[in-house]
């Protein structure tokens, strides 16, 4: 009877992984910003986008000004500034170096009342007083708008991890992301949004878990008094 049990406890547990997994898959397309028309990894020094294009696949440059670009820019470029998240990333700077920055914007797939969380990475270079922090940007997630500040210290590219929980209102999602605050670098990389599981789906995975091991511990008993 435990080995059915636990048979059936085994494929539930794995149908809500899977669902779980579902929920999480392609929310944001081209999160570390690899891919898209001439990407700077293919050879450039950085590639400069003008407010309303689509170059980078999914995303949609939004601010700055008329005249100037967005910096799309690749690991080895002449700033000396780098990402650990793939080879390519952004400076919402741009190439004017001066406020109104640079942003980026793409819509996701969402369910009504569900609750996410947004994750990114923002970077600063503090071996050059031109790229150092504090930095910041504002993001807007459906309803909600927030300022991450980033105040990292120490030397080198610098990479800290910022987080924004939402819930969707909406089956479609701005996700957008705007520079507020910097000297000539504001670093964007590694972005993803992942939907939160629901407390039943932790109690069914927690239950599911307790069953099995319990289980196999009945087996392991059985065979060691026989």
């Amino acid at each position: 009877m435990c080995f059915k049990v636990q048979k059936v406890t085994l494929t539930l547990l794995a149908l809500v992984i899977w669902l779980a997994g579902e929920s999480r898959a392609g929310l944001i397309v081209n999160g570390s910003f690899e891919t898209g028309t001439n990407p700077p990894s293919q050879g450039s020094n950085g590639v400069a986008l003008l407010t309303g294009s689509t170059a980078i696949t999914g995303w949609t440059v939004i601010g700055g000004t008329s005249g100037d670009g967005l910096a799309w820019l690749p690991n080895g470029n002449s700033y000396g500034v780098s990402t650990p998240f793939g080879n390519d990333f952004l400076d919402l700077t741009g190439y004017h170096d001066n406020a109104p920055y640079f942003g980026v914007s793409q819509s996701i797939s969402t369910v009504v009342g569900q609750a996410y969380t947004l994750s990114l990475d923002l970077g600063v270079d503090e071996s050059n007083s031109l790229y150092s922090g504090p930095i910041a940007v504002q993001v807007m997630a459906g309803p909600v708008t927030q300022t991450l500040t980033d105040t990292s210290t120490g030397t080198g590219n610098i990479w800290t991890a910022f987080n924004v929980n939402f819930t969707a209102t909406s089956t479609s999602t701005t996700i957008s992301i705007q520079g507020t605050q910097g000297n000539q670098y504001i670093g964007l990389d590694n972005v993803s949004v992942a939907a939160v599981p629901e407390p039943s789906t932790l109690i069914m995975v927690g239950m599911a878990t307790m069953i099995v091991g319990a289980c196999s511990w009945a087996r392991r008993r059985n065979r060691s008094t026989t």
